[in-house]
This record gives structure tokens, sequence and C-alpha cells, in this order.
């Protein structure tokens, strides 16, 4: 059996419509639950912080030039391994599935809240995760239409 990766699905539009792969060199974050008292908290807790951080990052290195998917989203979140993991254990573990948790769901609200204002015209997701040596993020994107 043939299993489609995100590579071949993100290879074939990329070839047949105006779109580029980007790949953003942050780690994947999920979307932290919030309460009232997270609006005013100084400090933030360190989860609702280090989210807040994740979304100042990832909006800082989002190209200008394009624009995030509105209604499919195609995304592969790349997980940094564990630092307590032998380097053969890293190796053997290299680009295989994610099973583990956080789940991906998390990981896609995480994005979804962090660089769009309203997710409710998202229609479609495609997304996976893959352990790495570092963690990325890749989604493909659509050039902006010019006026």
């Amino acid at each position: 059996m043939h299993t489609i990766s995100f590579i071949d699905i993100a290879s074939e539009i990329v070839t047949r419509v105006s779109s580029k792969i980007v790949t953003l060199e942050v780690d994947p974050c999920t979307a932290p639950r919030m309460s009232q008292r997270d609006k005013w908290l100084n400090p933030r807790r360190p989860i609702v912080q280090r989210y807040f951080n994740f979304k100042d990052k990832i909006k800082h290195l989002w190209p200008d030039e394009l624009e995030f998917p509105k209604e499919t989203v195609i995304v592969q979140f790349r997980v940094a391994m564990p630092k307590s993991w032998s380097e053969s254990k890293k190796k053997h573990m290299f680009n295989t599935k994610h099973e583990s948790k956080p789940d991906i769901d998390n990981y896609i609200k995480g994005l979804l809240d962090a660089m769009l204002v309203e997710d409710k015209m998202v229609s479609g997701i495609f997304a996976e995760k893959r352990w790495d040596f570092s963690g990325s993020i890749t989604i493909l994107a659509f050039n902006k239409i010019k006026d």
C-alpha cells in the first residue's frame, strides 16, 4: 500500500498553481487553554507566554508576498526529538511519523489561531507530523493576487 506524503501533495500542487512551499524554522506549538485571568495576568503563565512568543515569531517569519491559505491548509509539523534520546535513537526516528502527544489537531489549532483572525473559512486540512533534529513548520502557500 502506497501512502501519500506531504511532499508528494505539495510538489504536485506547486507545479499546477501559483504557490510556494514555505518552511518556518520554529518549534511547533499548541494553543493553550486560556482563562479570563490570562488576559490580565502579569507575568503570563509560562505556557501562555510560550504560545504568544510562537505567534509573534511565526508572523515575523512569514513572507509578506505570500498569503496564508484560507480555505485549504496543507502543512507539515517537524517536531524536534528530545535531547535525552541517544544519537542512535535519533538517527532511527528521523523523519518517522510522530505518533505521541501533543496531538496533531492541537498543533493545527495553534497554527491557525496564530495566522488567521478568523479560521472558520478553513474547509480542508492536510497535515502530518514527523520527528526531526530541529522543529519547523512547512506550509504550502499561495501567491497574493495583485489588484
